[in-house]
């Protein structure tokens, strides 16, 4: 018997915990390419920011956010969003491969008021 109600399977979130995100407006810096996920620093001296990376010493040793949607800044920084506080689970978050410290970024991203699971 149709009774016109249809079953939905939910989708799976993989990075947003139950915790909700507070999301600003940011500006990732030309030469990046990153996907929603991708942990960033500040570069201290334009306000933009970039892959973290704790081997920089330009502000982006510095895990603060986390990119909140897929941004292409090849050609020339882009406005975006990221993720300045919330809980976001860990398997959810990508990170540069330069970026060897991880231990380093997550606890960064804790001071920040940003709890990974």
């Amino acid at each position: 018997m149709d009774l016109g109600m249809s079953i939905q399977t939910p989708t799976t979130e993989n990075l947003l915990g139950a915790h909700p995100p507070v999301e600003i407006p940011i500006v990732l810096v030309s030469g990046e390419n990153l996907s929603r996920g991708h942990v960033l620093g500040k570069i201290t001296a334009s306000g933009k920011y970039a892959g973290y990376d704790a081997d920089l010493t330009d502000g982006c040793e510095t895990a603060v956010a986390i990119l909140a949607a897929d941004t292409d800044a090849s050609d020339g920084d882009e406005n975006t969003i990221a993720y300045v506080h919330g809980e976001f689970q860990d398997g959810g978050l990508s990170w540069d491969d330069e970026a060897n410290d991880k231990t380093s970024g997550l606890a960064d991203l804790y001071a920040a008021g940003i709890f990974v699971k």
